[in-house]
């Protein structure tokens, strides 16, 4: 019996002690971690939100007949200060690099073209889609056989790893 009671006593001891242990295992902090206090910031690392910056193209590949569009606030500069190029190869400049970009599908609106008609356009490149949403502004007189362009407002949405960036424009297609 006494033997008996020794061993649950032990058993007892044991149980304790291990949980003593436990207990001061979840309250260790450690040292690359302090815990955060008030008006200090917290030891978490913090990833900046990504953004999109839609600039002027540095080395134009399209020239000639093609779309040109400039930002709304720039249109009509005789810089060619264009945001966005097309003919055969597509270009925008997203984050200070120019980069090219894949025409995937086009939807032209049916009939006549005329002043309200639209049409859209979609381009990929890697993980980057940008969609352009035109609206004629301004067609070429019937008469006048000199007129090769058409007159843009437009909308360009760019959108890159779930973060999107809408710019408005201003250009035309044509020679």
């Amino acid at each position: 019996m006494f033997r008996q009671s020794l061993i649950i006593l032990f058993a007892l001891l044991i149980a304790s002690s291990l949980s003593s242990c436990s207990k001061r295992a979840n309250n260790i902090t450690a040292v690359n971690q302090p815990s955060p206090s008030p008006g200090r910031p917290s030891a978490t690392p913090t990833t900046t939100p990504e953004t999109l910056t839609i600039d002027v193209v540095k080395e134009p590949l399209v020239d000639g007949c093609g779309c040109y569009l400039q930002k709304s606030d720039d249109a009509g500069k005789e810089d060619k200060s264009y945001i966005f190029l097309s003919s055969d190869i597509a270009q925008m400049n997203l984050d200070g690099k120019d980069i090219r970009l894949e025409l995937v599908k086009s939807v032209e609106q049916e009939g006549e073209t005329k002043v309200g008609s639209t049409r859209s356009e979609y381009y990929k490149s890697g993980n980057i889609d940008v969609g352009i949403e035109y609206v004629v502004k301004g067609i070429c007189p019937p008469n006048d056989e000199g007129c090769e362009s058409t007159e843009y407002s437009a909308t360009i949405t760019v959108t890159r790893n779930g973060v999107y960036k809408k710019i408005s424009a201003l250009g035309y297609c044509g020679c």
